[in-house]
């Protein structure tokens, strides 16, 4: 079982339940990662980039980061329709 397959949780809201729970109920991080099926690097990332966020700032982040990577998508495919573009242009003329 991995992190963000517990009951179809999403990844994210995964990683705040974790981070904010790791340290309260004494269990060792090494425990936690290993029933979570991430490492310890996965784990003290996440506690950095989600720690004293609430779950609806968390899930704005994530929608964000989801629109970024959709817009920086469009970006790439505009910039190689242009680069065709130009290719054949510049072989017409």
């Amino acid at each position: 079982m991995t992190i963000g397959d517990q009951d179809g949780e999403p990844l994210h809201t995964a990683a705040d339940r974790i981070c904010t729970s790791a340290g309260s109920f004494g269990v060792p991080i090494a425990e936690i990662t290993r029933k979570m099926g991430i490492s310890d690097v996965t784990f003290y990332r996440w506690k950095k980039q989600y720690s004293g966020l609430e779950g609806s700032e968390i899930h704005r982040l994530k929608e964000l980061e989801d629109e970024n990577r959709r817009l920086k998508q469009l970006v790439a495919n505009l910039t190689l329709d242009e680069q065709m573009l130009q290719d054949v242009l510049s072989k017409t003329l």
